[in-house]
């Protein structure tokens, strides 16, 4: 994982502004980030790094994607 990986997973915790900057900061666009982000919840290596926050991430995710079957 590199640090940019790393930044997009802390960034997810961040508002919508907050997002934005970080996508700045990195040169992409937010919906790269959030693309990337979405890529990493899937990585077993940003697992093994950050646990805790690939959880929540997935935990998250899957609330909103079962709140919009309904």
């Amino acid at each position: 994982m590199t640090d940019d990986d790393r930044t997009i997973i802390r960034a997810m915790t961040l508002s919508r502004r907050g997002r934005t900057g970080v996508a700045a900061d990195l040169g992409i666009s937010v919906p790269a980030l959030h693309q990337r982000a979405l890529h990493l919840l899937t990585d077993p290596d940003a697992e093994r790094e950050m646990p805790a926050e690939i959880h929540r991430l997935r935990r998250i995710r899957d609330l909103q994607a079962s709140r919009r079957q309904i």
